[in-house]
């Protein structure tokens, strides 16, 4: 029996073990889960369960009363076990393998020491046995303590993801022993307890949905409260993958609180981020998830990463978008039903159609945020898909998600989704320009006709982003929204945030008008093209549209600074603000401090503090979250240097 344990043979005396599971205790025998983890060895092989129960409160906790490990690789402790009461969400098996989890990790980075004949056995006939059990009473950590209170409760550290019923891995039956240790030796399996949970999800839709509504989040809330199938024609939406789930944890680590973050193991929001994209892209390149759906998903998601671009020009949320789209496409989302023929479709069929809709529509409502905030050609053109015939994604197919928001009332519900078809409608009149845009790149291959049409296009471009204005203008006034000293207090918090995030994409495609008229006459002064307005004063008008649009973004931008709401902004913000930064900076330098000409255009570039200080407060916030942020202060400095 000492051999099966581990022991060694010798009659040496042994010191009582530190803790014990509730099964080893009943049976009155010796375990090593304070050694091995759980399960213990007793446990493990009679394939039950392995609880352990906490000690009575105490100032001080040791390492192995508290029955956990911590990887080499990362500060992030990982749970074995945990006291109390079950949730109800929870489940001791997949669905799918019918596994509890996987092994964890031990002090060494490596996985423990199990019967590998006897796991490979196991996986290959779809099922591992117990091998750590479901935790218990993951409600019980407060995500509003301060983590000093935390590690005194409970540590809010990581459990598998087989603990939630709710999530699932489509492909992890299909990948090899060594596949699987390594996703466990990187914590990819892993997800938070429930109350650090909690606060991403609901972040997530608080700040990340409203404008990339690619989830139905009623159906997830449902999925995600406890036991219970979704009505989807999807077999992949009864479940939620954790390659979605963990791109969802990423995109939203800047949102919560520092606290939170660091209950979870993280120092600081951007290396929370880089860990959480880390632990997504392995998910994906170890091909663990086969639903092009939750791909198509995921990889949205995933696009909100964009470090600096290499010596290639590559940037990974370029192929994140591509995969994004393509996976859309695998699913048949570019080709969705319309309003009447989902009409005479089953309920569960239209509601696929709906799903696919949001989909799509999320994947060119990025494609223009990407190709606007950096300036590169768009992915879905018109040779891709027709915007004419093809009803958009609209108000009515989002409504039905009013009445199941969990973190917005009903009035603040609708009218961001509100906002969100004034999104679609400003991405679908971007279309031309931006394709346009792309082609001055390639200035010496272009053929002059086309250069010539797109010239005179750009007073059809301007007459639909002034109607896209005038029409939402009588929905959300630009006057309301950017009102200072309060006067804007009859309007929800949240409205406001989006209302002029809709407003700076709105301005910015101005700025990106303009900048395209005023490249293409001194493009075609040199080539000698005889156009009536390239005129002196067609350009010197130009720079003044220009510089109105530059001045209404920065208006949004000391709204959402007096509120202090500029922290909620996407990623696109920090890119979006380059350009007025720019231009800011550059019109404070060329005046003379000691004039009066430059003390009268400071008072009027400013409402409670100086446009160029709040677009470099603006800029400031961006870069302590997001390491993107970086590079685009750096290209900012160098222009404004240049510039002088």
């Amino acid at each position: 029996m000492d051999q099966i344990l581990g022991e060694p043979s010798h009659k040496a005396p042994r010191k009582r073990a530190a803790v014990a599971c509730l099964a080893c205790r009943t049976r009155k025998v010796r375990c090593d889960v304070a050694l091995r983890g759980s399960p213990c060895t007793h446990c493990f092989l009679d394939s039950v369960s392995c609880g352990v129960k906490t000690r009575a409160k105490r100032q001080m906790y040791c390492q192995t009363n508290c029955v956990c490990v911590r990887s080499n690789k990362s500060a992030r402790t990982r749970v074995l076990t945990l006291p109390g009461k079950r949730d109800p969400a929870l489940q001791s098996h997949s669905p799918s393998l019918g596994i509890s989890v996987l092994p964890q990790v031990n002090e060494s980075g490596s996985s423990p020491s199990i019967d590998i004949e006897t796991a490979e056995k196991a996986l290959a006939a779809g099922s591992l046995s117990s091998i750590v059990s479901a935790g218990e009473d993951l409600d019980s950590v407060s995500i509003d303590h301060p983590p000093h209170e935390v590690a005194e409760t409970l540590l809010s550290v990581p459990v598998h993801y087989t603990h939630y019923r709710f999530l699932e891995l489509g492909n992890l039956s299909k990948l090899s022993l060594k596949d699987i240790e390594y996703l466990e030796s990187q914590s990819c399996l892993c997800v938070p307890t429930r109350g650090v949970l909690d606060s991403f999800m609901q972040q997530y839709f608080r700040y990340v949905h409203p404008f990339l509504p690619i989830i139905h989040e009623g159906d997830f809330w449902e999925l995600y409260a406890g036991p219970g199938k979704s009505d989807s024609a999807d077999p992949n939406e009864t479940t939620v993958s954790l390659l979605l789930l963990q791109a969802m944890l990423f995109v939203s680590s800047n949102l919560v609180s520092l606290a939170t973050l660091q209950s979870f193991g993280f120092s600081s929001v951007r290396a929370a981020r880089r860990d959480l994209y880390t632990k997504a892209k392995i998910l994906y390149d170890l091909n663990a998830e086969v639903s092009s759906y939750q791909i198509s998903q995921a990889a949205l998601l995933l696009s909100y990463w964009c470090p600096p671009a290499d010596a290639m020009g590559y940037r990974p949320n370029y192929t994140w978008l591509t995969i994004a789209i393509q996976r859309a496409k695998d699913e048949g989302a570019h080709d969705y039903g319309e309003p009447k023929e989902c009409q005479q479709m089953g309920l569960v069929e239209a509601k696929w159609q709906n799903s696919i809709k949001r989909l799509w529509w999320c994947c060119v409502v990025r494609d223009r945020i990407l190709s606007l905030g950096l300036r590169r050609n768009i992915y879905i053109t018109h040779s891709d898909f027709d915007f004419t015939s093809k009803s958009p994604l609209s108000y009515t197919d989002l409504v039905d998600e009013v009445p199941k928001s969990r973190v917005y009332d009903t009035k603040s519900k609708s009218s961001l989704m509100r906002l969100m078809d004034r999104v679609v409608q400003l991405c679908i009149a971007l279309t031309d320009l931006l394709s346009a845009k792309a082609r001055l790149e390639h200035i010496n291959s272009l053929p002059e006709r086309l250069f010539s049409e797109d010239l005179q296009n750009t007073t059809k471009w301007e007459a639909k982003l002034s109607a896209w204005k005038n029409e939402t203008g009588q929905q959300f006034p630009l006057a309301d929204l950017c009102a200072s000293g309060g006067q804007h207090r009859h309007i929800p918090r949240h409205v406001i945030l989006f209302g002029n995030t809709l407003y700076m994409y709105y301005f910015s495609a101005v700025m990106c008008l303009r900048h395209y008229q005023i490249l293409c006459t001194e493009i075609a002064v040199p080539l000698g093209l005889a156009y009536s307005y390239l005129k002196t004063s067609y350009t010197a008008q130009r720079f003044q549209e220009l510089q109105e649009a530059t001045s209404g973004f920065t208006d949004c931008i000391i709204s959402l600074m007096e509120l202090q709401l500029t922290r909620w902004l996407p990623i696109s913000s920090a890119a979006f603000t380059a350009l007025p930064l720019i231009l800011q900076a550059i019109k404070c330098h060329m005046y003379d401090y000691d004039s009066n000409e430059f003390v009268e255009a400071y008072r009027e570039g400013t409402t409670k503090r100086n446009r160029l200080d709040a677009l470099l407060d603006a800029m400031q916030i961006f870069t302590v979250q997001y390491d993107e942020a970086e590079w685009i202060s750096a290209i900012t400095r160098q222009a404004i240097q240049h510039a002088r």
